[in-house]
């Protein structure tokens, strides 16, 4: 795999290469400030999982030397995502993967793999559902569906179908499930959606909050 180093030149490159075709000026100056975006983006992304690792071990958690292989093959998955352009709070989202399965004994880079495919891809929005999905699932909530057209109908979405649109896109993580019913379709939330959510804070990710204890859906 070549290095972020040698990437991040290739990218570059490629910049300069197509402003000099179109024959716009300033392909060394923007050249450059691709480059200091991805030198950027990686700091602020390691700056990100040494935060997390400080909060684990202020908890107690401790990583061991038979922890080397697997967190090194972790922390260049990591690097990898950095370079395709992640959004940072899918990177910080990882991150805290990273830790959480250390924290819960399952310290093994094919379990962040799975999970780091999944948050990858995640818009704000597709954070923001599965987010409240894991806040309803552990508050009890059993028409996990109601809840959430509940919880987040009208705002931060407007209408049902917007909510519907994002939750036919989760369907590619394998977290949730369109099924039939009466009236229309429903989408199910598998128990993936807790797993990940005691890996990393799903629920404070996107900055958006609302109570929900004021209508609670049995």
């Amino acid at each position: 795999m070549p290095t972020t180093e040698a990437r991040a030149l290739a990218v570059v490159a490629i910049v300069k290469d197509l402003l000099h075709a179109l024959h716009l000026p300033g392909a060394e100056t923007l050249g450059a400030l691709v480059e200091k975006e991805i030198e950027d983006r990686k700091k602020a992304t390691f700056d990100m999982l040494l935060q997390e690792l400080q909060k684990a071990r202020d908890e107690g958690v401790t990583f061991q030397e038979n922890d080397v292989h697997d967190f090194a093959q972790m922390v260049l998955r990591l690097d990898d995502a950095v370079f395709k352009g992640t959004a940072r709070r899918n990177l910080r989202l990882m991150s805290q993967v990273i830790v959480g399965l250390k924290r819960n004994r399952l310290f093994e880079f094919n379990d962040f793999q799975r999970w780091a495919n999944v948050l990858e891809t995640l818009t704000r929005d597709e954070i923001l559902v599965l987010g409240t999905a894991y806040r309803l699932k552990k508050t009890g909530v059993q028409d996990l569906w109601a809840g959430l057209k509940e919880t987040l109908v009208p705002e931060p979405f407007k209408t049902n179908v917007d909510l519907e649109a994002v939750c036919a896109a989760l369907a590619r993580t394998g977290l949730v499930l369109p099924a039939s019913a009466w009236g229309g379709m429903v989408y199910l939330f598998n128990d993936g959606v807790v797993q990940l959510g005691e890996l990393a804070d799903l629920e404070n990710a996107t900055g958006h909050q609302r109570d929900t204890r004021a209508a609670p859906i049995s």
